[in-house]
């Protein structure tokens, strides 16, 4: 049995997801439950984990996959946190990243290349994709993929959204969100993980001008929206310099920490 409501971090891709993963293990040690899809993109029901829930002693899960779960009726349903990014910065860190790890396909011979390939694929938009409730009435790759962000309410006391750029500010509202429902989590880490330059990423030379709009521009009011609503917040409150800088030394001080985060090995596939 759960002690306390569970996490559900919904891993975006190249979103910062697994500095997170680190955060999440320094904080529930041997107890965070990573899940993704048998078959390559197949969205997966939040209904599907929670038979392995039952059976284990976890206080998150963590998955590029599974769907929000619908409104929670009870304090047994998760709490949601996801982090959104640039979807334009986004799309060109996914693109240098699966170049430098050789994980293209055989038609990508440049950018525009991967783009096109993509542009009516669910990595349109993704992000809102990401988030978005899902009803799960379709056929195919696009199954759990809606998009439908005025069904996104960014004020749920149930989901956190926090995003890349504002990754410390995220963080410590993070911790005060967790803080408010009793959970004790402390989300200072000391370097971001698995970033593109760990990955052999050299710094992109790629014109934002060749990404097609319609591929961005549904995440962007998103993403933009999110920004705005943590720049009112922080704002809003006169002591958040100096929690900056206590956080800032809580960093620090994780210098040489050794915590090690799931490799794909580690997924259980469903």
């Amino acid at each position: 049995m759960l002690s306390q409501r569970l996490l559900l971090h919904l891993h975006g891709f190249k979103c910062a997801g697994s500095t997170f993963m680190w955060i999440l293990e320094k904080n529930f040690p041997k107890k965070v439950l990573y899940v993704e899809s048998l078959q390559g993109n197949t969205r997966l029901k939040y209904d599907r984990v929670e038979s392995l829930l039952e059976n284990g002693n976890y206080s998150a899960v963590s998955s590029h996959l599974i769907a929000p779960p619908s409104k929670p009726e009870s304090n047994a349903k998760p709490l949601v946190v996801a982090f959104l990014r640039d979807p334009v910065k986004r799309l060109i860190s996914a693109y240098e990243f699966q170049k430098a790890t050789n994980s293209l396909k055989e038609g990508d011979v440049n950018f525009r290349a991967f783009l096109t390939r993509l542009r009516n694929s669910p990595v349109s938009n993704y992000q809102t994709r990401l988030i978005s409730p899902q009803s799960f009435n379709q056929t195919g790759a696009r199954n759990g993929w809606d998009i439908n962000p005025r069904a996104i309410d960014l004020e749920d006391e149930d989901i956190f959204i926090g995003t890349v750029e504002l990754f410390d500010q995220s963080m410590i509202l993070l911790e005060e969100w967790l803080q408010a429902k009793g959970i004790k989590f402390d989300a200072s880490y000391y370097l971001p993980n698995n970033t593109g330059s760990q990955q052999g990423v050299k710094i992109s030379t790629i014109s934002t001008n060749m990404i097609f709009p319609d591929m961005v521009e549904i995440d962007q009011f998103i993403w933009q929206e999110v920004t705005n609503r943590l720049k009112r917040i922080t704002s809003s409150d006169d002591d958040f310099e100096d929690k900056m800088r206590e956080f800032s030394r809580r960093r620090e001080s994780l210098s040489g920490l050794e915590i090690s985060v799931a490799g794909p090995e580690d997924f259980i596939r469903l």
